[in-house]
């Protein structure tokens, strides 16, 4: 979090913030189900994990349109152009005025996580490496440690 705390108009318009520190993962999922929406106002990012996390527990994510923000999260979550205040600004306007949009967007969100970044999913994905290779290649046995076992030596002989 960037600045000095609360600007004198946020204060003036009765807007309260505070500023946690570290949190437990309990504490988390319980800010998570309380949130209206999580803003993630990203320049830099490898995945972005807190957008995730806000559609898991079915709270919708508005997220700055960087390129892998938009790969992972797609129409999962709402995007505004980076640095841009005003677009920010309309589509926290949208979630706060519409509760049922927000609720549908929260429901949507949950269902594309959910499909996608489960443990299930994450075991399928691990066992199709490790049977078929990395996509676009044929599968190196020697690089997964299955060089003697592809070779037909088994494990006898250690």
């Amino acid at each position: 979090m960037r600045g000095t705390g609360p600007s004198p108009a946020g204060r003036q318009l009765g807007v309260e913030c505070r500023f946690t520190g570290m949190v437990t993962e309990d504490e988390k999922w319980r800010f998570l189900r309380r949130a209206y929406f999580l803003v993630f106002p990203s320049t830099l990012e490898g995945f972005g994990i807190p957008p995730a996390e806000c559609l898991a527990a079915e709270k919708p994510a508005v997220c700055s349109d960087i390129p892998v923000l938009r790969e992972v999260y797609g129409e999962a979550v709402e995007f505004f152009p980076l640095h841009d205040v005003e677009a920010l600004t309309r589509v926290m306007a949208r979630l706060l005025g519409d509760p049922a949009y927000r609720r549908r967007r929260g429901r949507l969100g949950r269902e594309f996580v959910c499909a996608r970044y489960s443990w299930e999913r994450a075991g399928e994905a691990l066992e199709r490496i490790l049977l078929e290779g990395p996509a676009g290649g044929d599968r190196d046995d020697k690089a997964f440690g299955l060089g003697a076992l592809a070779e037909g030596e088994g494990s006898s002989g250690r």
